[in-house]
């Protein structure tokens, strides 16, 4: 139950937009969204991890629970038709996986970064410090700070850029 509350908890809110983008209307993209946690519980002992990723498993859950949806909608209102939704599904599952390849290489680049990158990247970005926090907690003045922020940004830019033409993911 622990493994399946830190999934769901983890990607949540990326099935609430996967969801969204194949039933525009917010009110029917919660109660979808419901109804795919619902699922997705009743069925998690069937989830093979070494199969595929929870995100990957949850998202065709969460598919056919907008086929239902827009089955029994169907007859109430205008919806989609289904080449529109199996289209939206396969572009956002594409984007899904750049954006997971593509986060993947900057975890991979910001444990490349020395300490005090790191360090500027995590007050600033992690923690939310602004610029001027930041400074003062690194002890220097907010133009090297700043101009720290922008070369390791640059820095971080480049090695996913590289990262990402080595896997051919780009």
């Amino acid at each position: 139950m622990r493994q399946f509350i830190a999934l769901l908890t983890k990607h949540e809110q990326h099935l609430k937009h996967y969801i969204l983008t194949l039933v525009p209307n917010l009110a029917d993209a919660e109660q979808i969204s419901q109804e795919t946690s619902l699922r997705l519980w009743e069925q998690f002992n069937e989830y093979d991890p070494s199969a595929a990723g929870f995100v990957v498993w949850a998202r065709s859950i969460a598919y056919f629970q907008v086929l239902t949806f827009r089955k029994k909608a169907g007859r109430e209102r205008v919806v989609f038709n289904s080449e529109l939704v199996d289209a939206l599904a396969d572009r956002v599952a594409v984007r899904s996986q750049r954006l997971a390849d593509r986060q993947e290489a900057l975890i991979d680049c910001l444990n490349k970064l020395p300490e005090h990158g790191r360090e500027i990247i995590h007050l600033y970005y992690f923690v939310g410090m602004k610029l001027r926090a930041a400074a003062e907690q690194l002890d220097r003045s907010i133009a090297a700070t700043e101009k720290a922020v922008a070369r390791i940004r640059r820095i971080l830019k480049d090695c996913v850029e590289d990262v990402l033409q080595k896997e051919g993911a780009q």
